[in-house]
């Protein structure tokens, strides 16, 4: 559909990115406001941006549609060379785009003007997880030798339950249900969602609940701090509730992870620890998210008969509105996998074949015997 609005009342570029972000008062209000509009200094400032916001670049002044597709996608090119990550590019071109598409809808530009950008560039795959034999070599370092109770109860949570650490710190009793083996959590959006349990995990949280005695209405995580005390010869330290009626803040979480992290490197250094095991980038709550998405991934791979969980599931599990945002946390599991995929024997394989060929062909004339 071509420009329908009179060319008196069509705006110039930047009056057009002023108006679409009043337009979008909502939570990406701030990302489009930073690749279209700008800092208010007009400064560009970090490793983010190449080039200025499109109010603030020679396209800004051009009443809206006299700057074409190609205008536009030199602005894009500009701002998002290609040393920066393909996902901030994606992140530019949307915001683009979301304001080519508002400038249509209101007949200041041409409905096909949006849909002549640039592609992005397929993203590499992501290597925030940890492998099998990682957690494996982890095991003896999360232990109660060098972290409390709860601590340990919030890094199990993340990495069997999938959650992100706003939703383990703000945990009740009441929302595990052990009959069907499920924890209700309220995620982005307020959205509530219901994340299957393993039986060994959920046995473990039983046990544990058992030893607390804690209401169903309690935190399960209350907010705790560090109190020192003087023993002899040395002062100690010990972690008490400061407020039952608050919960922990998701701080403590991400402080756990890090603290995990620089014991391995520690341990590396000293021999004590596999250093080829060692986690490929710092580890995060956000990190045991993935390793739980992979894992279970691996697991309906590799072990079968109704082991792990499938990528449908897995998106219901970890809250994703979309299925393509969960097969961006799983890009990297096909490299994982590939060792699992070796070649057989083509002889071995022509006999396991020709001998379940047979025993389908003997079974089924037994059956029509019979």
């Amino acid at each position: 559909m071509p420009v329908s609005a009179p060319k008196q009342s069509i705006p110039t570029v930047a009056e057009a990115v002023r108006r679409f972000l009043e337009a979008r008062q909502r939570k990406s209000w701030r990302e489009h406001a930073s690749v279209l509009a700008g800092p208010p200094t007009g400064h560009v400032t970090g490793r983010k941006a190449g080039g200025p916001a499109l109010a603030r670049s020679e396209f800004g002044p051009l009443r809206f549609d006299r700057v074409t597709s190609e205008q536009f996608s030199k602005w894009l090119l500009q701002r998002h060379p290609e040393h920066l990550s393909p996902s901030t590019f994606r992140r530019g071109r949307s915001s683009l785009r979301r304001l080519l598409l508002f400038a249509a809808a209101n007949g200041w530009a041409e409905d096909a003007i949006a849909d002549q950008l640039p592609d992005a560039k397929a993203a590499p795959p992501r290597r925030d997880w940890l492998r099998p034999e990682q957690l494996i070599a982890l095991e003896p370092l999360v232990t109660r030798q060098h972290f409390d109770e709860d601590l340990l109860w919030m890094w199990w949570l993340g990495l069997n339950a999938g959650l992100r650490a706003e939703e383990v710190v703000s945990l009740k009793p009441s929302a595990f249900d052990f009959l069907d083996q499920t924890v209700t959590v309220v995620g982005k959006g307020s959205k509530r969602r219901e994340v299957p349990l393993s039986p060994e995990f959920s046995k473990a949280l039983v046990q544990w609940f058992a030893g607390r005695a804690a209401r169903p209405d309690a935190w399960l995580f209350p907010l705790t701090g560090i109190r020192f005390v003087n023993v002899p010869h040395h002062r100690a330290s010990e972690r008490v509730v400061l407020d039952p009626k608050r919960h922990a803040d998701a701080k403590a979480f991400r402080s756990l992870c890090a603290r995990v992290n620089a014991l391995a490197r520690e341990k590396a250094r000293s021999g004590e620890f596999p250093g080829e095991h060692l986690p490929h980038r710092v580890i995060t709550p956000h990190t045991l998210r993935r390793t739980y998405a992979c894992n279970q991934l691996i697991a309906a791979h590799v072990l079968g008969s109704g082991q792990g969980m499938d990528l449908r599931t897995l998106q219901q599990a970890l809250g994703h509105a979309s299925l393509e945002h969960t097969s961006l946390y799983l890009s990297d599991v096909s490299s994982y996998l590939r060792r699992y995929q070796r070649p057989i024997s083509v002889s071995e394989a022509a006999s396991v074949i020709v001998d379940i060929h047979e025993g389908m062909e003997s079974g089924r004339y037994a059956r029509l015997a019979g």
